[in-house]
């Protein structure tokens, strides 16, 4: 009889310590859960939080309501970490942040400027002649070379990133990732239903079209009254 008590006992144990790790795992430790793996490396949300409280308004609000598109910028730094490590590079290393390591990385891999030929610089001078301020090809050439230069740097930039992405295992989990996108301010009238009910009211209407994600279309939104002009006090 004392045997079977400890049995029982044991067994009562036994669950009520899954049911604690149960609640550990995926309740309370929701923040650590991947919100994407990147060639096997998380992404958790508690990282992508903490990440975007670095940014600043308007991108802020704008990453807030489109959490995939700053889920994007932090696995193209994931690939690029993995790369500069694969180099032997690594974070903390000389004091070096994530961040710093990702732009020496980038820096050195295009250290060296695209060359450009003299029918380029030729061309970009018969297109831009007029605003040149009559100033010859010879006199601009070194002006139009930079300009062609960093151009093509950033078409090299953007390559390399997307041969990078497009050869990594990558996955994303879709439900966790829509459950960080917060709602447009009230303010804001984000649907072609929204603009028809409007529109077919018999009140007046006045339209601000722009876009949410457009930084100057955010910063010219209306203010509430009571932002506006605070509360008043007697």
């Amino acid at each position: 009889m004392r045997r079977r008590s400890i049995i029982v006992g044991v067994i009562a144990i036994v669950l009520l310590a899954g049911a604690f790790l149960f609640y550990l795992f995926h309740f309370k430790d929701n923040g650590g859960q991947a919100l994407a793996t990147v060639n096997g490396e998380r992404i958790t949300v508690d990282h992508f939080n903490q990440e975007l409280s670095k940014i600043k308004e308007p991108n802020k609000g704008i990453f807030k309501e489109n959490p995939a598109k700053f889920l994007e910028t932090l696995i193209m730094k994931a690939l690029v970490l993995q790369e500069a490590t694969k180099q032997g590079a690594q974070p903390g290393k000389e004091d070096k942040g994530e961040d710093a390591l990702v732009q020496e990385f980038l820096e050195k891999k295009f250290s060296s400027p695209p060359t450009v030929s003299k029918e380029e610089l030729a061309a970009f001078y018969e297109i831009y002649k007029d605003r040149m301020e009559g100033k010859t090809l010879e006199q601009v050439a070194p002006m139009i070379e930079q300009v062609i230069q960093q151009q093509k740097q950033e078409e090299e930039y953007v390559r390399y990133l997307q041969e990078l992405r497009s050869n990594a295992a990558i996955e994303i989990n879709q439900g966790r990732l829509k459950g960080l996108a917060e709602k447009p301010a009230e303010l804001a009238t984000n649907t072609e239903e929204e603009l028809s009910k409007a529109l077919k009211s018999d009140r007046p209407v006045l339209v601000d079209f722009g876009s949410n994600s457009c930084i100057p279309c955010r910063q010219l939104r209306p203010m509430p009254a009571s932002t506006a002009f605070g509360s008043c006090r007697p």
